[in-house]
């Protein structure tokens, strides 16, 4: 695969990210992996998905605005939080975009299986500016 960027016209759809595998904890959250630890995953991948981003597009300031953020939560049964946990990510990227450009909608999805039992898997959609 050459490419973490799908682009269609003035967007792009980043491909799944997760924390890098020597980034620590792995599992479920609510079960092998806390709530906490689960944040600072979600911000993990975000900076993953952010270094593809400013790979594929050569300058982050070629995004305009997040317009979309799903993250996959392995959520152990009952876990329901998941919601709190992709506030790593999305917290991040108002932190690094400002408000305006950092906004966005998501989904915060509690699945069962993620690959490499990652505790959570982003994804998401900018604008991207023509240069």
């Amino acid at each position: 695969m050459d490419s973490f960027l799908r682009r269609s016209g003035l967007r792009g759809r980043s491909w799944p990210a997760g924390a890098r595998w020597q980034h620590r904890p792995f599992g479920r959250v609510g079960a092998e992996v806390t709530a906490d630890e689960t944040n600072r995953a979600a911000q993990l991948a975000t900076m993953s998905m952010l270094g593809s981003l400013s790979r594929e597009l050569g300058d982050l300031d070629r995004i305009v605005a997040w317009l979309r953020v799903d993250g996959f939560v392995l959520a152990a049964p009952g876990f329901d939080r998941t919601t709190n946990v992709i506030n790593g990510c999305s917290d991040l990227i108002i932190e690094i975009f400002g408000p305006e450009r950092g906004r966005h909608a998501r989904a915060a999805m509690g699945v069962s299986a993620t690959p490499l039992s990652c505790p959570v898997i982003l994804a998401a959609e900018v604008a991207i500016k023509r240069v």
